[in-house]
């Protein structure tokens, strides 16, 4: 999974909304929805007929209506509360994923849930936020700048008159009425604020509800994120491309919501704190031994001697700088006690390689030596001026940079506190990794060295020192477009590090090389996995160049490599799946439907799309015809020939071990199964958990039996970009896997020559990935789909139009209205311009449908109440109609009554006479 970008400006803006569900509380052990129904069944005093129907509802899961059926029985609402309060508790202390939401710089945190642990978290860092209910009052406090807030949208048990548990009290809630002004409010902040919606489950009424309200407030311009366990993936791409509503999965089996900890784990390395980091700094290199680190690297990539062996590949440019440092030379016999690392200097031959490079120097006429005295010769110090010029160059170039695209969000002190983190931070790591790795192969117990997704770890919160949340949002943009794609001169000053510090601590441990030519390349079985093979066969992947020559590396040092079939059949999975993305779409107009696809939350980066596209641009191929010929698949056999063309060994486990234990083989494959869907990492099922038990089969068989096809094995080591089988299996065997890099970094310092910091990038981003960064060439994809943005900014004009006419009111509205979205649209990266547009689209089809039934609605009630009046209209002219038929009724009875006209005629004699 690649962290949407979005995502992460989002958090550390500093203005995001949290909408905290259940799985949080789940994976502190409290009862669930499931458990508290139960227990409060379980404690009511009921007949068998209504037992027997809450069973049912409970199976059913409808737990709303069991508590909606208990109010009664309990003695009214206060006091099943307080039943079920007796058992609310956790079954544990502070949970993982409570301490990362916690952590972040969330604005207001919402709630479903019942208990105060967001609070409770938030204690334990230091913070204080206070906490609202859900009454009318309490909802009025929260606007868009809202902050320290914690709302309890549900209420909680110690409130039972505001509580939301029975089905009655949901449906006031989702449904208006009496509790409108809830519904109001949080589509109003889903408009508002960006919000992240976690840790609910796809089937939770509660978010079914969310989504209901996220998709009235759905914008083209303002994404709604939700991490939940197990979405589908056709709803997913459903709701991202009519609603923008981007779903992040993670897989919830057993229901205890284990894995959304893990998640927010991999989100958490690029999240900077709200406050200062408490984690314990790394041991910072003194200055000489970063200066000795990286003018290895420059001294090698320079080529400068050129001839020299290991040893005086570390020694030549420390003489020559420390000579130069001495305007009257000298003595050659105090020069070692400049040098470093120290440890070179107990080597028997320490003597005579100083004086061997002292007289290559003598050569080059960079020095010159009389009696024992040594100075430094203008060409020497000129020499010694590029070396230190190149390095100062490349670091101006690496911090500088930064340093102005900071300064251009806020010209303040605090860019200088921002640029010395980062540098501490980021020579921390390399200088930790270059350790780590170097000593690999000299530790005798299970060694696991430092991947590199703890550079993102370190990087990011140095951030926390700075107030300012838009230069801090801008500083975690910056960093992330240096490591992921920087320039060459970026590049440069990170292979600095990395090839620097790692050949700074190998000449500790190693100075000939013997040691490590002996435990690599003599007696040794390296088993590659499918990550390593499949940007190899996919062309033009990001990763192929690197992955080709460290296999080159491998053969040309005379090392041993093979892979299995089970592999192999993992890269022929990758393949047909990049196929079935591209079902029905006729070859060369694969650019729509890859465009939808890498457009997707759920998806993975694929070496072979990547490989396509990139190939495609510098027209290597036409279409997937052309590519399929080109990567040498075979409908029959898969990769099997062309992997072996390309000189990799595909054995059978039962060719290294003729009596293999398949049930062995089994139980270890349910074994990783089990983990790996656990922790939602099968890429290829089964395939893949039994081509990982092979591994470890056959790397024990190997270290047990000394032997591989009739020669001698002291060692077997599994080259991966993934170090489950260590984590799994470290305890019983020890190192198992190596990253690629790691096995770089050692076949570069066997090999020798120049060094490419190409190469050595590409060598660290190998293991971006599992820290969920994408690496790809933004440029070229950016060419390749440039007639699908092409297109967008074509339609732009018009959907916007159609946009502004269905959601504003006025002219000035709409004109503000297209100017907002055109600003929009034009800070979007490339690639998510055609996804906007057509977001933009469903939008104002679905404000125009909305229009028109409300215009609908307003008709109808139109017509009804016309239809009322002319009903009052006809009813009071008949009432009136009836009166005055009544009163003639009764003059024509008076008239023919006597009795009735005598009375008129004294009336009329009455009226005489008092005139």
């Amino acid at each position: 999974m690649t962290i949407p970008r979005q995502l992460l400006t989002n958090i550390n803006s500093g203005k995001c909304f949290a909408l905290v569900g259940s799985g949080f509380s789940t994976a502190l052990r409290y009862p669930s929805w499931k458990r508290m129904a139960q227990d409060a069944v379980a404690r009511a005093k009921l007949d068998a007929t209504e037992l027997d129907i809450l069973q049912n509802l409970i199976k059913n899961e409808d737990f709303p209506e069991v508590f909606e059926r208990l109010v009664e029985p309990a003695g009214g609402m206060k006091a099943l509360c307080d039943e079920i309060s007796a058992s609310f508790s956790p079954g544990s202390g502070f949970g993982d994923a409570y301490r990362f939401i916690t952590k972040w710089p969330i604005r207001c945190y919402l709630t479903t849930n019942y208990e105060d642990e967001i609070a409770r978290h938030l204690d334990e860092v230091g913070v204080h936020f206070t906490t609202l209910l859900n009454s009318q009052a309490d909802f009025a406090q929260v606007i868009a700048s809202t902050q320290n807030r914690i709302v309890k949208i549900h209420g909680d048990l110690t409130t039972p008159e505001d509580i939301v548990l029975t089905t009655s009290q949901y449906s006031e809630f989702s449904s208006g009425g009496a509790r409108q002004y809830f519904r109001s409010k949080l589509t109003s902040i889903l408009q508002m604020v960006p919000v992240l919606v976690v840790g609910h489950s796809m089937a939770d009424r509660d978010l079914q509800f969310i989504l209901e309200l996220a998709k009235e407030s759905a914008s083209a311009t303002n994404p709604i994120f939700m991490i939940v366990a197990d979405a589908d993936r056709g709803q997913s791409e459903k709701l991202l491309k009519q609603y923008n509503i981007r779903i992040i999965s993670y897989s919830n089996a057993d229901g205890d919501h284990r894995n959304l900890a893990k998640l927010l784990r991999q989100i958490d390395r690029f999240v900077v704190p709200r406050s200062g980091s408490r984690r314990v700094p790394l041991d910072f290199p003194d200055s000489r031994e970063s200066e000795t680190a990286v003018s290895l690297y420059v001294h090698s990539s320079l080529g400068f001697g050129g001839h020299e062996g290991m040893l005086q590949r570390a020694i030549q440019p420390q003489v020559l700088s420390v000579v130069v440092s001495e305007p009257s030379g000298i003595e050659i016999g105090e020069i070692p006690s400049h040098l470093l690392p120290v440890e070179i200097q107990k080597l028997s031959t320490f003597d005579a390689e100083l004086q061997a490079s002292v007289n290559e120097l003598v050569s080059m006429q960079q020095v010159v030596e009389d009696k024992g005295i040594v100075e430094a010769t203008d060409s020497g110090r000129a020499e010694l001026a590029i070396m230190q010029g190149k390095r100062s160059s490349d670091e101006d170039q690496f911090y500088g940079a930064l340093e102005k695209r900071l300064r251009r969000c806020k010209d303040s002190d605090d860019v200088q506190v921002l640029i010395q983190g980062f540098k501490k931070a980021i020579v921390e790591v390399f200088r930790k990794r270059g350790l780590a790795t170097a000593e690999m192969l000299f530790k005798g117990n299970s060694f696991e060295p430092a991947d590199m997704p703890e550079l993102f770890e370190s990087v990011f919160p140095p951030a926390a020192e700075v107030e300012d949340f838009d230069l801090r949002t801008e500083y975690c943009n910056a960093i992330m477009d240096i490591l992921t794609d920087p320039n060459e001169d970026q590049q440069r000053y990170l292979a600095h590090l990395s090839q620097g510090f790692f050949a700074f601590h190998m000449f500790g441990l190693d100075p000939t090389g013997q040691e490590i030519r002996k435990k690599i390349a003599q007696d040794t079985l390296w088993i590659l996995d499918s990550n390593i093979l499949m940007p190899i066969l996919a062309k033009q992947s990001s990763q192929h160049e690197f992955m080709v020559s460290l296999v080159n590396k491998l053969k040309e040092l005379g090392i041993r490599f093979i892979t299995t079939p089970k592999i192999a059949k993992e890269i022929h999975i990758a393949w047909n799946w990049m196929q079935q993305q591209l079902r029905n779409v006729p070859n060369g107009g694969e650019r729509v439907a890859l465009l939808q696809t890498i457009q997707s939350d759920s998806y993975t980066e694929n070496p072979f799309v990547d490989g396509f596209i990139n190939g495609a641009v510098v027209a290597d191929w036409r279409g997937l015809d052309e590519y399929r010929l080109s990567i040498g698949f075979n409908p029959t056999s898969g990769f099997i020939d062309a992997l072996e063309r390309l000189g990799v060994a595909i054995v059978e486990v039962d060719a290294v071990d003729p009596s293999v234990d398949s049930n062995e083989i089994q139980l270890l494959s349910d074994e990783i199964y089990s983990k790996r869907e656990d922790a939602g990492t099968l890429r290829a099922g089964a395939t893949q958990t039994t081509a990982e038990a092979e591994v470890i089969y056959l790397i024990r068989h190997l270290r047990t039996e000394k032997t591989f096809r009739g020669e001698a094995v002291s060692e077997a080591f599994f080259v991966s970009t993934s170090r489950l089988l260590d984590h799994m299996y470290q305890k019983t065997d020890g190192l198992i896997t190596w990253y690629p890099d790691s096995l770089h970094n050692h076949l570069s310092y066997l090999h020798g020559g120049a060094i490419d910091p190409e190469a050595a990038f590409d060598a660290i981003t190998t293991s971006f990935y599992a820290a969920g960064v994408s690496v790809v060439d933004k440029g070229v994809y950016q060419r390749y789909f440039a007639p699908a943005v092409s297109e967008a900014s074509a339609t732009l004009g018009k959907e916007i139009d159609n946009y502004a006419a269905a959601v504003s009111s006025t002219v000035a509205e709409v004109q503000q209205d297209k100017e907002r979205v055109q600003s929009q649209f034009a800070r979007l990266p490339e690639l998510e311009k055609p996804m906007f547009v057509e977001q933009l689209g469903w939008e104002a089809a679905r404000r125009n449908e909305q229009r028109a039934n409300a215009a609908e609605a307003a008709k109808q009630e139109s017509d009804r109440l016309r239809k009322i009046e002319i009903e009052n209209i006809k009813n009071q002219y008949d009432r009136k109609g009836s009166e005055r038929a009544r009163h003639e009724a009764g003059r024509q009875k008076n008239l023919s009554n006597p009795k009735h006209q005598r009375k008129l005629e004294r009336q009329k004699k009455k009226r005489k006479k008092k005139r």
